[in-house]
């Protein structure tokens, strides 16, 4: 399990024709475990009454896209929220809204502000709504900082999170893995698609009636690039922030990476993930294989992937972590 006190973090791309922002917001928890269990309930309702085939209770905004009836879906987008954001286990939102409008200097590279954003800094935009949390609510810091997946270089907004944290997790999939970044996916998601413009003001005024949070939004401009702008060249590498258990899953013969994450053995990894507090991530092994140790697990989806695998194992004896065969894999989650 997550930590109890926890602060979660998500973004997104904001486009409406000609109109382009950033989104993100931060969700501050009084009790994260009281707020799983509601968040579990109000979920299995909404895919009962919507009749919709999830695997796994942990939704983010992509799902119901793809998911609900087209006709149903900005009532269902707006009720999901709405009902998960009545919990009194949320203490604070923080939504910040970005557009950079005059050129930047990106690694000594000029570029238009609205490139930057939309090619860089979205890499990294969860970072961004954490900063301006902690910067806020300096009581509120030394909390379980949690992240969807980010990647960039390093920023004085990151070194301002990190050193505020009491620890920070970064979660490939963490949207569609734990409730508390479902959450702030599904905030980023009702704020570009139900408010526009999505300027701070009208941000703060759509949600501040419908929870019983505090509702904080800031625009963060051109005045913040010395934090958004990265000061070196060097990567943030999240993969040594990820939670362990860490599932890693490994296929050599399902190529387009899109599939995988839809199959339903992927979906109870998921579940297992969440269950154990941990995450699920595709191989990339000249990352990940270095970060695995005990209790860790390696899901083979094929027979050349398990041949890999297995000689990646031995290669690392000294680190107790399994690597199973699609078979075992089954196993291990019917038995979890």
């Amino acid at each position: 399990m997550l930590s109890d006190i926890l602060v979660a973090a998500d973004a997104t791309k904001n486009e409406h024709g000609t109109f382009f922002n950033l989104i993100g917001a931060a969700v501050a928890f009084k009790s994260y475990h009281k707020f799983r269990e509601e968040y579990f309930e109000i979920v299995e309702d909404f895919i009962d009454k919507y009749n919709l085939n999830f695997n796994y209770p942990v939704l983010k905004t992509a799902d119901l896209t793809k998911n609900v009836p087209t006709y149903d879906l900005s009532d269902a987008k707006k009720e999901l929220v709405e009902q998960i954001l009545q919990s009194e286990q949320i203490s604070e939102i923080f939504v910040t809204e970005t557009y950079i409008k005059r050129s930047v200097n990106y690694l000594n590279k000029e570029m238009k502000g609205v490139s930057f954003a939309r090619d860089y800094l979205f890499q990294y935009y969860p970072i961004v709504p954490l900063w301006r949390y902690y910067h806020s609510f300096h009581d509120n810091k030394f909390k379980h900082t949690v992240i969807d997946s980010i990647q960039g270089k390093i920023t004085k907004a990151w070194k301002y999170v990190g050193k505020s944290s009491s620890m920070v997790s970064v979660i490939p999939h963490g949207d569609e893995t734990h409730p508390c970044l479902s959450t702030a996916d599904l905030i980023c998601g009702y704020v570009s698609s139900a408010i526009f413009p999505s300027y701070k003001q009208n941000i703060y005024e759509s949600l501040k009636d419908i929870t019983p949070a505090y509702v904080r939004t800031e625009s963060i401009d051109d005045a913040f690039e010395d934090h958004l702008i990265p000061e070196y060249k060097y990567s943030l590498k999240p993969e040594t922030l990820y939670p362990h258990p860490i599932v890693l899953v490994k296929s050599n013969e399902l190529k387009p990476k899109s599939i995988l994450p839809e199959t339903e053995v992927f979906k109870k990894l998921l579940q297992y993930a969440e269950k154990c507090g941990g995450c699920v991530v595709i191989a990339d092994l000249d990352n990940h294989h270095r970060i695995l140790n005990d209790g860790d697990i390696i899901a083979c989806m094929d027979d050349a992937a398990f041949k890999e695998m297995y000689q990646i194992q031995q290669l690392n004896r000294g680190r107790d972590f399994k690597v199973l065969d699609l078979d075992n894999t089954h196993q291990l989650l019917e038995d979890s």
